[in-house]
């Protein structure tokens, strides 16, 4: 029987073809995915850690005026972030003001983020600057703080008063802030803006915005018109608001960006917008009285006294004097609470007091709370 062999150079030719096609296998197996790919896969838990980015806010090239807004997600505090510095002595409002939530964003891009009670802020690409005035072009922290229900504001402090101490109507508050990574507090550029929607239910006739360094003594901001420049601004064309997230994993799935599509319109007429950061609060002007009221109960320190008109929206702050504490200007014909907080050896204290009509009040009766008691107690205000 003949035995075939095979040629020598023939067989030399067959195995250095098959070397090239398992090499070529090789380097298509290990090609980088895509980046839509590694986007999707940042998302998940993957079986081996994957390289951090740390240059994904770097721009190629100059950021397009009409580029769509990027919408992110909220997540817990960050670790890294400075905290505030503590006080001192512990007051009330520095336990039971109401909780922020955190945006990690690149203010070289037009923003929008959604507070978990429905309210939408927007930033134009480059609106932040530093101390110096100069663009902050690194990834930064905008903190949003909603104080929308009655019980939010009494617990965080707001006082609803304009310039001179004239009573006004509130219709939420809000702190907004910007911060570097490093804690830097920024602001906003000269003729920039930050826009802002509040919930509808919120968005009286005649309630202008207004900015206060202490959520007590209030200025208006300047009537706002529409910018005849700048970056345009997408309408929203998704639903549901952010939240702060509970765990890690979920944090950092939640931080990735999500652009929205481009459209033609820009903000509409319920879009307020505000030149300062900070805290801001909508108001509206009230009709107050002739009628004084003296609450005849012990003024100290650790007290404050508030009355409280459920059905306006209206929050006054007792001012303390021999023999309680007073109030002026106010009606003879709307139903009035009267709040007393007081925060002392480290336990806080609820006094409430329903006032119909003509009225006199009687010293409060204060009763050891915990805060989440006090809390309740102050949603069923009504």
């Amino acid at each position: 029987m003949r035995t075939s062999r095979l040629n020598p150079v023939l067989l030399g030719a067959l195995l250095l073809g098959l070397g090239a096609c398992q090499r070529d296998a090789t380097v298509r197996t290990e090609k980088p995915a895509p980046a839509a790919e590694l986007a999707a896969t940042d998302t998940a838990a993957p079986a081996a850690p994957l390289p951090v980015r740390r240059d994904w806010h770097r721009l190629a090239r100059r950021t397009n005026p009409r580029a769509p807004l990027i919408r992110y997600a909220a997540v817990r505090r960050p670790a890294d972030l400075p905290a505030p510095a503590l006080p001192t002595e512990a007051h009330l409002f520095d336990l039971t003001l109401k909780p922020s939530e955190f945006f990690r964003i690149d203010p070289t891009q037009p923003a929008e983020v959604r507070g978990r009670e429905g309210t939408t802020l927007r930033l134009p690409a480059g609106a932040l600057v530093d101390a110096q005035q100069r663009p902050v072009q690194e990834p930064v922290w905008l903190e949003l703080k909603e104080c929308l229900a009655l019980a939010d504001l009494l617990l965080s402090d707001h006082v609803s008063t304009g310039p001179g101490g004239a009573p006004m109507q509130a219709g939420g508050m809000l702190l907004v802030r910007a911060v570097t990574s490093k804690g830097q507090a920024l602001s906003l550029a000269p003729g920039a803006a930050l826009e802002l929607n509040l919930p509808a239910e919120l968005r009286a006739a005649g309630r202008q915005l207004y900015h206060s360094p202490d959520r007590q003594h209030w200025s208006a901001l300047p009537a706002e018109v529409a910018p005849e420049s700048g970056p345009a601004y997408a309408q929203a064309s998704s639903t549901g608001g952010s939240s702060i997230l509970d765990t890690p994993a979920e944090s950092a799935a939640s931080s990735n960006p999500e652009p929205l599509a481009a459209q033609p319109e820009s903000s509409g007429p319920d879009w307020l917008r505000s030149p300062a950061l900070g805290w801001l609060s909508c108001l509206r002007g009230w009709n107050p009285g002739d009628n004084n009221l003296l609450v005849p109960t012990e003024a100290d320190e650790h007290t404050v006294v508030r009355l409280v008109y459920p059905e306006a929206g209206v929050i006054l702050s007792g001012q303390p004097q021999t023999g309680g504490y007073a109030f002026q200007g106010l009606p003879a014909q709307q139903r009035a609470v009267l709040v007393g907080l007081r925060y002392e050896g480290g336990n806080a204290f609820l006094a409430v007091q329903p006032l119909a009509p003509g009225d006199t009040a009687a010293p409060l009766e204060f009763r050891e709370v915990s805060l989440a008691d006090m809390e309740q107690r102050l949603q069923e205000l009504r």
